[in-house]
């Protein structure tokens, strides 16, 4: 990802040599796209359980939200 999208033709990284550049959606796949909404479905439910999401990354939220 980079600061403003689309990349600027004219940005230095674009002619780095060794550097493959793909735009933002370049995870996708079909596997990907059911593993992506089946982890945020199962996040949403968790959370609504009261219990923390597998993939929290910022568990100090939830321990606000949960007083």
């Amino acid at each position: 990802m980079f600061e403003g999208e689309p990349l600027d033709p004219g940005h230095p990284i674009v002619k780095a040599p060794h550097t493959v550049l793909t735009p933002h959606a370049a995870y996708w796949s079909e596997e990907s796209g059911i593993e992506l909404r089946t982890r945020t479905c199962q996040a949403a439910v968790d959370v609504l359980r009261g219990v923390r999401p597998k993939d929290c990354l910022n568990p100090q939220v939830l321990q606000q939200a949960y007083r």
